[in-house]
């Protein structure tokens, strides 16, 4: 389709375009007008963007400091302030809920999964968990079965990254229930269960999509036991928060911590940082929470407004990033952190246009 014949009057910086969310455009000779490159674009059917095209497209150096396409989307990504994270990851749900009103579930799958990439390498947790609910509920409804396996697998890998070994098995097990009895998806399918299982079983829980409640509090209040020198003496650090348990008791209530009961313990955003930037979570009794705010609506203390979306953790994630804390406090401290890129990726179309996705 391109690069049929090269023209010396027009340059490649003025052909190519990168957008900030991934949006290739191409200029078209001779005209101010330019053309995105959609999803549709890329076919082997004749006027179709071919594979080897695709790859020459990437290779192409458009900006003037002579990165690659790849590069500069890599760039893109890296070293967003939160704000800026919080943007672009809300623009790609945006056009993941457009997607998903068309019934273009693998395309929303793929804006959302983006959304959750972005939110991850900003340490925004309640933001990626949200992205993660809504591209779980697209992949699953994927046409494409080849491309929920590999953005299914993205979303285990970035989870992975961060530490967040139960999350990335849960979306594990989903791929594996998804691909079962599918036609050639057999090993797939058994290197996701397995893959599930050991997480599950890692951290205690029986593999399940529905979360054991007793099983999952009973952990959490494992967890804070084993940790509580920790969790008092400073807390626990991990990725860019900070997670903390003064005197072994709710800070609010006072209610003393109690290992053998049947406490739930819920992780609350203290609305502070330290002097080195960490976000200050406590931990805190749900009991605490629901006096607050009953029927899910109250104010809260640290803020004097409502209580809104990210505001508090809970239930299975909450485990899950507990026990990634606490390795991390066993390894000296040492946080995971995602890498969006490797520079060893593969061109694949999404809804705004191109995004690099990991080699699988």
């Amino acid at each position: 389709m391109f690069f049929q014949t090269p023209d010396v009057s027009h340059r490649v910086q003025d052909s190519v375009t990168m957008f900030d969310d991934g949006l290739i455009t191409l200029r078209i000779p001779g005209t101010d007008w330019r053309v995105p490159l959609m999803p549709e674009c890329f076919s082997d059917a004749e006027g179709g963007v071919t594979n080897h095209e695709r790859e020459q497209l990437f290779g192409l150096r458009p900006d003037v400091s002579g990165q690659t396409l790849d590069a500069m989307y890599v760039a893109t990504r890296a070293g967003l302030s939160p704000e800026r994270a919080r943007s672009l990851s809300d623009w790609h749900v945006k056009q993941g809920d457009a997607y998903a009103a068309a019934h273009r579930d693998t395309l929303a799958t793929l804006e959302f999964v983006s959304a959750c990439e972005i939110a991850l390498n900003v340490d925004d947790w309640f933001r990626a968990v949200s992205c993660l609910e809504r591209a779980k509920q697209h992949l699953v409804r994927c046409e494409d079965l080849e491309w929920a396996e590999v953005e299914g697998a993205c979303l285990v890998d970035m989870f992975d990254a961060c530490g967040l070994r139960l999350t990335a098995g849960e979306v594990a097990l989903v791929l594996a229930l998804t691909l079962h009895d599918r036609h050639g998806c057999a090993s797939a399918v058994s290197r996701f269960s397995d893959l599930a299982r050991s997480r599950y079983e890692e951290a205690q829980l029986p593999v399940s999509l529905t979360w054991d409640s007793v099983a999952v509090n009973r952990g959490i209040r494992e967890v804070i036991w084993h940790q509580q020198d920790a969790l008092g003496a400073g807390g626990l650090s991990f990725l860019t928060y900070l997670i903390q348990m003064d005197d072994a008791r709710d800070p609010i209530s006072s209610t003393v911590f109690e290992r053998h009961s049947n406490q739930q313990w819920q992780l609350m955003d203290w609305n502070e940082s330290t002097p080195g930037g960490e976000r200050i979570m406590k931990l805190v009794l749900s009991d605490t929470i629901n006096e607050l705010a009953p029927n899910g609506r109250g104010i809260n203390p640290r803020r004097n407004c409502y209580f809104c979306d990210g505001d508090v953790m809970q239930g299975q994630f909450l485990l899950d990033v507990l026990l990634a804390a606490k390795r991390a406090n066993m390894s000296g401290g040492a946080s995971p952190r995602v890498a969006l890129s490797d520079g060893h990726e593969e061109g694949v179309e999404d809804g705004g246009g191109l995004r690099r996705r990991r080699n699988h």
